[in-house]
């Protein structure tokens, strides 16, 4: 027997969705929340989305958020993703930042909502190949600390290992950055130590606190904030404004605008890329 979903079972699931991960589900997603959370009812022996939504919230059922979460949340993604951010990345705000480094201070970047970790592997990739070709600049990677955060740990697990399969490996990546930052095993690909061993990963919501992660000089934030309600976006944008050094900068996806958390930011564009970076007459 199929299971079906009503509206106000609909309406109840993503009202818990919004309030667990702030995340928004159009009204007319029905069948996107039946065909993605109808097989965890089943597995978990549910005979109806109204019970399985009422155990959500209790404690003793924790790895029924876990798995929501996890077939929730986006995770489409690829190595270099849109390509001209990483181009800004490497011959301007990458520049700017070794230049403005001050002796035994690591540089530090955030990759938010980092998904299965392609987005900072990439810019570990850049960081590396960046060190190689300014040797008279006496750089070397323990000078850099990238911090990769998600929502679900599955994909920072992901992350953790450096692990993708061969259709991942093979999105966005050149033959040459393979061969050069990643080995073959078992028909999996595991990045290089050169990579890992600057990265690290943490379980956060980005609706919830975060300042004990300290201070970044750029936070990644591309293609996140569109699944937020107006009111969260800006929530989080605020928080990630106190998570900048002063000089610091925030990089969002092509599309997405600060609205009206603006008065925090001076927004400009380079090339296509969209860099947003704290106005100084505001106090941190």
């Amino acid at each position: 027997m199929k299971l079906e979903l009503s509206h106000n079972e609909f309406l109840a699931l993503t009202e818990f969705i919004h309030n667990k991960c702030g995340i928004v589900v159009n009204k007319d997603k029905e069948y996107l929340i039946h065909q993605r959370v109808a097989p965890l009812v089943e597995r978990n022996g549910f005979s109806s989305f109204e019970e399985y939504t009422k155990k959500l919230s209790s404690l003793f059922h924790s790895h029924l958020l876990d798995e929501l979460i996890e077939v929730m949340t986006t995770n489409e993604t690829s190595f270099f993703r849109d390509k001209h951010p990483f181009d800004t990345f490497y011959n301007k705000i990458l520049p700017e930042l070794v230049k403005n480094r001050k002796m035994g201070r690591k540089i530090r970047i955030w990759s938010a909502a980092s998904s299965s970790g392609q987005e900072i592997y990439s810019i570990a990739m850049l960081i590396f190949e960046f060190i190689e070709n300014n040797k008279g600049l006496g750089l070397v990677m323990q000078n850099f600390e990238l911090v990769a955060t998600d929502i679900s740990n599955e994909m920072l697990n992901k992350v953790k290992t450096g692990s993708y399969n061969g259709v991942e490996i093979k999105r966005g990546l050149s033959p040459a950055r393979l061969n050069n930052f990643f080995t073959e095993k078992n028909e999996m690909w595991y990045a290089k130590k050169e990579l890992t061993q600057i990265i690290t990963t943490k379980h956060i919501n980005l609706t919830s606190p975060y300042s004990s992660m300290g201070l970044f000089d750029l936070i990644l934030c591309r293609n996140v904030l569109i699944y937020f309600d107006e009111k969260t976006k800006n929530d989080i944008v605020t928080q990630m404004y106190y998570s900048l050094n002063k000089t610091g900068s925030l990089m969002l996806g092509a599309m997405e605008t600060l609205n009206t958390t603006n008065d925090l930011f001076v927004t400009k564009r380079i090339d296509r890329t969209t860099i947003c970076q704290p106005k100084p007459s505001n106090s941190r």
